[in-house]
């Protein structure tokens, strides 16, 4: 009885380190073009759509640009209809080579019109990759973005001309992002 159990516990054991394995060879991140589309919500402040186009240096490294459109959802922006559209240069790093994986992702650019922000934006995001068939995937991350504002300031006290040059950093949101990869 003792040499069945521990044939069926080796039998199981082999199973699924072989499940665990998934064969990342066939089924891995591969060398080439990527392609990205994903959907936001950022927690009261912002809908955003948009996607990411680069190259994967090999199952762990990828680095491309993207574009996206964020429409305002607060109080404030509903009243204003404000918008951005943020193109930044994007870096991600995926941990493993399994069918899940956990990753890290970083932009790094500049709105080039609308209200909702106005100059440059950085985000980071934090997420799990699930590796569906072939090139495509689902992933799903928590992100933080921060941008800059166009702030009224009165520089001159005779005046209640405000500088419109002028920015300030501030942490605009935290948000939930789900992306389909190709």
């Amino acid at each position: 009885m003792k040499k069945k159990l521990l044939l069926l516990m080796s039998l199981l054991c082999t199973l699924c380190l072989n499940a665990q394995n998934w064969n990342a060879k066939e089924n891995g991140l591969k060398a080439g073009l990527r392609t990205m589309g994903n959907l936001g919500y950022h927690f009261g402040h912002a809908i955003e759509f948009g996607g990411t186009v680069g190259y994967q240096f090999n199952p762990f490294i990828f680095v491309g640009g993207s574009a996206s459109y964020m429409y305002g959802i607060d109080d404030d922006s509903k009243e204003n209809k404000t918008f951005a559209v943020p193109i930044c240069a994007d870096a991600r790093v995926d941990f493993l080579n399994r069918q899940f994986t956990p990753f890290l992702e970083a932009k790094v650019g500049y709105s080039v019109a609308g209200q909702y922000y106005d100059g440059m934006i950085t985000s980071a995001e934090l997420g799990v990759r699930y590796h569906i068939k072939n090139r495509f995937a689902v992933n799903l991350g928590m992100s933080i973005i921060y941008g800059q504002e166009k702030i009224p300031d009165y520089r001159d006290p005779n005046t209640l001309i405000p500088d419109e040059n002028h920015h300030e950093w501030s942490v605009a949101c935290y948000g939930l992002r789900l992306g389909f990869e190709f």
